[in-house]
């Protein structure tokens, strides 16, 4: 298992949250942030700019570790050799992103990173329930990505969007690992309680933020590019 990009990663965050804990550049941006975010995102009444830090800094850091699980899920299924490139991307996402990415410095400067990185998690997920009715991870990041979608202002983040859809179209075209039967074959092969229960274990956004979606509002920019 190739251990090196993840170790990366992480180092990149920790050196963030210790520039954090010096500036608290993430905690004012948030702070501000939360006064102005879109009405279908609920915040707690009590502390929203503590509660908005919190839930994006969990987002960033989840990133390593969803792909350090995903990765042993694999190995343990059989199905690293057909599911490494899209690892590979999700990591390339965040350490050599693209030039259109926006430069800042310590945490707030990886929520983009991050972003892309959950956003590709979220649509390989998606074309892989519509190929084979099985998700290649059970997490459901559609708020955590509705409201950093939202966090990063509509134009930017639409933007942000694309350069996933581009990467997700190569990962999914004709030839390709991810649209190789073979592929297809052994997610339908572990619908059984074997791989419901290795993905119990899952790592997931702290559920008790108590950042909610208020479904009765119309949903800032979807997040998905077409």
């Amino acid at each position: 298992m190739n251990q090196g990009k993840t170790a990366l990663i992480r180092e990149a965050i920790a050196q963030a949250r210790a520039e954090e804990s010096v500036s608290r550049e993430l905690e004012t941006y948030m702070s501000a942030a939360a006064k102005s975010l879109h009405g279908a995102i609920a915040l707690p009444e009590e502390n929203p700019g503590q509660a908005l830090t919190a839930f994006v800094i969990g987002y960033i850091e989840q990133v390593p570790d969803f792909l350090q699980t995903l990765e042993e899920l694999m190995y343990a299924c059989g199905l690293h050799e057909h599911g490494r490139v899209f690892i590979t991307i999700a990591e390339d996402f965040f350490l050599q992103p693209p030039e259109l990415i926006k430069h800042w410095g310590g945490l707030r400067g990886l929520i983009d990173e991050a972003y892309l990185a959950h956003r590709l998690m979220e649509e390989v997920n998606d074309r892989l329930m519509m190929l084979c009715g099985l998700p290649l991870t059970p997490a459901d990041m559609t708020l955590a990505n509705i409201l950093v979608h939202d966090l990063l202002g509509e134009e930017y983040a639409n933007q942000l969007d694309l350069a996933v859809h581009y990467a997700v179209e190569s990962l999914f075209a004709p030839g390709q690992t991810l649209q190789n039967r073979n592929l297809q074959q052994f997610l339908s092969r572990y619908k059984d309680a074997d791989w419901e229960s290795r993905l119990r274990g899952w790592p997931g956004l702290d559920e008790e933020s108590g950042i909610r979606l208020r479904l009765s509002t119309s949903l800032p920019g979807k997040t998905t590019a077409h």
